[in-house]
């Protein structure tokens, strides 16, 4: 509940292609990590299928408050999903949009949703002025076939992170991270498997 919010307003991903990551999607680069959005055992397809899948950084704001430490927690627990607690990415979009209403009490009509955070890293993307094509592969966004997106290779690594850094939110304080240990997501992943059962009455 931390992490996933950050990683869609700092990347501009897609619920379930954050939602749906496993902990072998996340690689280390140096002293940062990289992320793989990927087609895997936990979300069934993307948006665009293969044209969605990426590569990408992880944001230095999210490495600053952490995001490494919740990454070698997954990974020492053995757990194939680096969230446990979902099954599937329409459960975090439920229980987020009943804590935003909870925290927030939009007015009647007014659009709350994890799809936000979309629209929230676009504004900040014409802020910050990224390189278009570099935006659109940071957010697997399809491109039209027949113009640009045909010439070349996608920018490597260094430069998707210069374009990423440009990413702010400068009026926004962020709490602290909350210690995560491999025990206990663990035990999330048994409390959605036991769920899970009870939901098709096994």
């Amino acid at each position: 509940g931390y992490w996933l919010p950050l990683l869609a307003l700092f990347h501009g991903s897609r619920l379930e292609e954050i939602a749906g990551l496993e902990v072998r999607d996340i690689e280390d680069w140096g002293d940062s990590l990289v992320m793989h959005i990927r087609e895997n055992s936990i979300r069934e397809k993307l948006k665009h299928r293969k044209l969605s899948e990426r590569s990408t950084p992880i944001h230095p704001k999210l490495i600053e408050l952490g995001f490494k430490d919740y990454v070698e927690a997954a990974r020492a627990s053995g757990l194939e999903r680096l969230f446990p607690c979902f099954s599937r990415g329409a459960t975090f979009g439920e229980a987020f949009v009943a804590h935003a209403k909870q925290l927030l009490s939009p007015a009647e009509g007014r659009l709350v949703g994890r799809h936000c955070f979309r629209h929230c890293w676009e504004t900040a993307r014409r802020n910050g002025r990224l390189d278009t094509s570099a935006a659109q592969y940071i957010t697997g966004r399809k491109m039209e076939r027949g113009s640009s997106a045909d010439y070349g290779s996608q920018a490597g690594l260094c430069v998707l992170l210069d374009e990423l850094s440009k990413i702010e939110y400068p009026t926004l304080k962020f709490g602290k991270a909350p210690p995560v240990t491999a025990a206990q997501l663990k035990q999330q992943d048994a409390v959605r498997k036991h769920a899970l059962r009870a939901k098709r009455g096994g």
